[in-house]
């Protein structure tokens, strides 16, 4: 066993060799060092490395305290500190253990067991805060990266795009803003599958970086949207010169196994500050220049504001279709249920959106929700699935399931003060509980929320609603929001839980996610479990509750009650498989 490096500081001679005698008979080998004064432990926390510091209230030229300030200043890692003193006072004692004493013991109680007990409590605190901190630091890693290819994310595009403003601003320069999407990227994963265009993804991002600078910003938005920002570009056509090397850089075919794929991209171009002084304008400018390049031969275009004059966009007009089938109950639900790993029974379900449209069949939010949220219509739209999912909760409470439904809400509507009283009024007309309400916000929403609408998350919280945040690692999410809110639940990101093993990275996001949940006393769901192997894993890391098509795809309330009356209420066994009418684990959850 390692030995303990220990630092005695005491001014007393006696009291330093009766600490030092008591220690020698503790169950673990400690090598002891001595400090008689606040200048000698200064010196020895400024050259040595220690695992605990015991400390005497008083010294002859300082307090306790002192030497706690010079522990935290030189120590970096954590280190455990027992004071040890003649005074019991009890004020005192807060005091200490406020400013980060591990234990206080009186000298007059101070023995070879209390000794023992405060060292391996001590140790055991070391090991868990160090895991948490290890937690953090991976957790705010992934806040501001995606997960896929490694690239910042739209939350660290934002950030390093504002830095570059205002460094711009200060020395007078230019810079170019890039923004890029991939051209028929649908059709690779319709045509081979989303492992090979999330290979076709992680290629793109290699090839990207590896044709810009390495002072340059390549982020990716979401979807195949990638940005790039290229400082000290001070003219259009080095930014245009750049964006040739890109366009040149993916001609190449990319082999996903013996399959060569095709992969063209589109690039608009803005410049600060001549296209836009603000990150919202510039980012705009350049969207538009990029979809305007879709329509060229070249695949390049730079802003031009005459060619973006009284444009209406077929958003537009979509999102009148959306206003009618709000209107004439065209919009209907269907339910994911939510199940506990150990116990299998439903814990929950969520609510999913679909458009019953008179042409086009059935529609999935991915089809809608992004118009919708541009547009006037999400609020409308908000409030006729809260309508539809109280009308739904109603019917099950009354046959006895009695378990929270999960709605989604956009971020567009949290700056409507009257939403909180809107939905507790729903609940009342309906008879349910406010605890009976799940709603879930991504974690982008709530990490980029205004002032107004964590006051508005505050009230519903404060009302007895429970905030869920979805997609939990695709974020930046700060612990201040998780405490400040009253967040009730994270759902994992299913990036990181469809294709979980034993060994890989996403086991770690996990199970750090999960200790992040316990600290807080947050209720950690894992989404798109899929695969029946990953329920024992998940188990085992830590997650207690789960969602996906291994367990049960989202379906009508009909289907939703025959699904319960067939669901088994034990574990399953490793590797098997259940299905529901036909539908193959693996799919991906289309919510």
């Amino acid at each position: 066993m390692k030995p303990l490096s220990v630092l005695i500081v005491d001014d007393d001679d006696v009291d330093r060799e009766n600490l030092r005698r008591l220690l020698a008979k503790v169950s673990r080998p400690i090598d002891m060092h001595e400090a008689a004064s606040f200048a000698e432990a200064k010196a020895q926390l400024q050259t040595s490395k220690f695992d605990c510091v015991f400390i005497d209230y008083s010294l002859g030229d300082a307090t306790g305290f002192d030497v706690i300030s010079e522990v935290r200043q030189h120590r970096a890692e954590i280190c455990p500190i027992i004071m040890i003193s003649t005074n019991g006072n009890e004020k005192l004692v807060v005091e200490a253990m406020r400013e980060g004493v591990y234990d206080y013991i009186t000298k007059t109680a101070l023995s070879k067991e209390q000794l023992q007990h405060s060292i391996d409590g001590s140790l055991h605190w070391v090991e868990r805060e160090t895991e948490l901190r290890e937690s953090r630091i991976k957790i705010e890693y992934l806040a501001l990266h995606d997960a896929l290819t490694g690239l910042p994310n739209r939350v660290l595009l934002f950030d390093r795009l504002d830095q570059e403003i205002r460094s711009s601003e200060r020395s007078q320069r230019s810079f170019s803003l890039l923004m890029m999407d991939l051209n028929n990227f649908k059709e690779i994963n319709d045509s081979l599958g989303h492992d090979a265009g999330d290979a076709v993804l992680r290629e793109v991002a290699l090839r990207l970086t590896s044709t810009v600078r390495d002072l340059d910003t390549v982020a990716r938005l979401g979807g195949d949207e990638f940005a790039c920002i290229l400082p000290w570009v001070e003219s259009l056509e080095t930014g245009q010169h750049i964006a040739e090397k890109i366009v040149k850089a993916l001609h190449a075919p990319i082999f996903i196994g013996h399959e060569a794929v095709a992969v063209s991209i589109s690039i608009g171009i803005a410049q600060f500050p001549i296209h836009g002084a603000t990150s919202r304008v510039l980012l705009k400018r350049a969207d538009q220049a990029m979809y305007q390049a879709k329509q060229g031969a070249k695949g390049i275009q730079i802003y031009s504001p005459h060619a973006f004059v009284a444009v209406e966009t077929p958003s537009g007009l979509f999102a009148g279709r959306i206003k009618h089938a709000v209107e004439n109950g065209e919009i209907l639900l269907h339910f994911q249920p939510q199940v506990s790993l150990d116990t299998c029974q439903i814990i929950g379900k969520e609510a999913l959106v679909r458009w019953q449209h008179p042409e086009y069949g059935l529609l999935y939010p991915d089809r809608f929700i992004s118009i919708a949220e541009k547009n006037p219509v999400i609020a409308p739209l908000t409030l006729a699935v809260l309508q539809i999912a109280l009308d739904e909760e109603q019917k099950w409470r009354a046959s006895g399931l009695c378990v929270p439904i999960s709605v989604n809400l956009s971020a567009r509507v949290l700056d409507d003060e009257s939403l909180p009283a809107r939905i507790m009024q729903m609940l009342s007309e309906h008879g349910l509980p406010p605890s009976c309400l799940v709603l879930e916000l991504t974690e982008t929403a709530i990490s980029s929320a205004p002032v107004q609408a964590c006051s508005i998350l505050r009230a519903m919280s404060e009302a007895g609603l429970r905030i869920s945040i979805d997609d939990f690692g695709s974020g930046y999410t700060s612990f201040k929001q998780l405490h400040e809110l009253e967040i009730a639940e994270i759902k994992i990101d299913g990036l990181y839980v469809k294709n979980i093993t034993a060994k890989g990275k996403d086991s770690s996001i996990v199970r750090s996610v999960v200790e992040l949940g316990r600290g807080f006393d947050i209720q950690v769901v894992a989404e798109c479990v899929e695969r029946r192997e990953s329920w024992q894993l998940l188990r085992d890391l830590g997650c207690r509750c789960a969602q996906g098509y291994s367990i049960g795809a989202p379906m009508a309330h009909a289907e939703f009650d025959h699904w319960i009356d067939q669901w088994p209420r034990i574990p399953p066994k490793p590797g098997e498989v259940r299905t529901r009418q036909g539908i193959p684990p693996g799919l991906q959850m289309d919510a």
